[in-house]
């Protein structure tokens, strides 16, 4: 993992594509940036293969 990240911050009431998009670098340890990337890491640990259907 690098320092930066762009994390799409979900918005109510308005589709993904139309929602702010935040480029974050680290600056420190335990700010916005490890939060972000410390709840994708555990959805990422959680993650299975697709399998292909035929």
């Amino acid at each position: 993992m690098d320092d930066q990240l762009l994390v799409n911050a979900h918005v109510f009431g308005v589709n993904a594509y139309s929602a702010p998009v935040w480029h974050l670098r680290r600056n420190g340890h335990g700010g916005m940036f490890d939060t972000y990337a410390d709840s994708f890491n555990a959805v990422w640990e959680t993650a299975h293969p697709v399998e292909e259907t035929q």
